[in-house]
């Protein structure tokens, strides 16, 4: 079952509906990893009230598998290069619901963080080995069209689990936590359908013609630029589930409706990140990412301005749409670019950067926030967007020359 398939029933699997739905649900774990929690976040720091710090660690709760994951997506990368792809999502799959289904057993804010960072082992697994396993089934058009896709679903299963961690953390702050068994419902399908990938061929033709045949130069100036335009957009996305609740709480909306407003920037991501391909064919990756960075941009801007929660939900939209673009554009890009001898190790790095990014943005945010308020942090980070869209303006005038 594990052994890897020759290169015919391999492009065959990946016609497979069962092989594409099952990577699909499985792209969504990563989210999952999160977006459940988040809603929860007011309560929990009133239920630790007495524990110093606990602004910061109730945030950081959220985000420290993201410092694991950054510390740990190059080893992925490293042992999925070395040692296979199957065999490193599976192992990540049972880890991923055991620590994370670990919280509603204590009462501890430490141990709940420790939990939380052995679940950053199994996501930098998770994550890493199936978005290499991804861009080993499909390659070309066929790439851009299902990393669109993949990115909407992830998104959709956000609004999903924020929507679901909402209600059950108007019941309890722990409830939520319970989500994370639900991989145990995807192992058996993950188990079926997913197989190795041929190693020895090059799998598509498509990928020698963009330059990511095996053997072909790695290109280390363009991944170092994609690495820093990802922390830099995962720094902002991560204002929303670690900030939004907080900024809605202070305005009088309660743990649903928190809930509801990262699901609707959810739904922005999910919905913009199905017309990705289509985008594609009229501008190059380049000019997409001006395009969603300014709108990223303008939602933050507008939440940081919004005198109501409907204005600072409409604003989270917004945003959600440039980051639905954002994405796919990049992960694409950074595949199409890459040598399939060095994919794992590249798309970990990818994962650190993300990951990285997830992790430092309470930290930021939280720091900035304590000068000059949480609104006004939403319009710096705004700024901060808008130059890196002018920065990709520059480089698109100087692909056209």
């Amino acid at each position: 079952m594990s052994k890897p398939l020759d290169l015919e029933a391999f492009r065959a699997a990946a016609r497979s509906r069962p092989v594409q739905i099952t990577l699909i649900l499985t792209s969504t774990l990563t989210p999952m990893a999160f977006a459940p929690l988040s809603p929860s976040l007011p309560l929990l720091r009133e239920h630790f009230a007495g524990i110093e710090n606990i602004e910061y660690l109730s945030r950081i709760l959220l985000t420290v598998p993201s410092a694991i994951i950054a510390l740990c997506a190059p080893l992925a990368g490293y042992v999925i290069d070395r040692f296979g792809r199957r065999r490193l999502l599976l192992f990540s799959a049972v880890l991923y619901g055991l620590a994370g289904g670990f919280g509603p057993a204590v009462d501890s804010i430490y141990w709940i963080i420790a939990s939380r960072a052995i679940m950053g082992i199994a996501v930098a697994g998770v994550t890493t080995a199936s978005q290499t396993l991804l861009a080993d089934y499909v390659a070309g058009v066929d790439r851009q069209r299902f990393m669109g896709i993949r990115s909407a679903a992830t998104n959709f299963g956000s609004v999903v689990f924020n929507a679901v961690g909402g209600v059950l953390a108007s019941l309890d702050w722990r409830a939520p936590f319970l989500v994370f068994l639900a991989i145990f419902l995807l192992l058996p399908f993950m188990v079926r359908y997913l197989r190795e990938p041929p190693t020895d061929k090059v799998l598509w033709e498509s990928d020698a013609a963009t330059g990511s045949a095996p053997g072909a130069p790695v290109p280390y100036l363009f991944i170092v630029m994609i690495y820093a335009q990802t922390m830099a957009h995962s720094i902002a996305f991560f204002m929303m589930p670690t900030q939004l609740t907080f900024l809605i709480h202070d305005q009088g909306g309660g743990p649903l409706v928190g809930g509801l407003a990262i699901s609707i920037a959810s739904l922005g991501i999910a919905l913009s990140a199905l017309v990705y391909a289509r985008l594609r064919r009229w501008g190059s990756p380049a000019e997409l990412f001006v395009g969603s960075f300014l709108c990223l941009a303008a939602g933050y801007w507008i939440i940081a301005v919004a005198d109501s929660i409907a204005i600072l939900i409409l604003g989270a939209f917004i945003a959600g749409s440039g980051l639905g673009l954002i994405f796919p554009n990049g992960t694409v890009w950074l595949i199409d670019r890459t040598p399939q001898h060095v994919r794992g190790r590249v798309l970990g790095g990818y994962s650190t950067s993300t990951f990285l990014g997830h992790f430092l943005s309470p930290v930021v945010s939280q720091t900035v926030a304590s000068v000059i308020g949480l609104p006004w942090t939403f319009a710096a980070m705004g700024a901060a967007m808008a130059l890196i869209a002018a920065g990709f303006f520059v480089y698109s005038l100087s692909e056209r020359r």
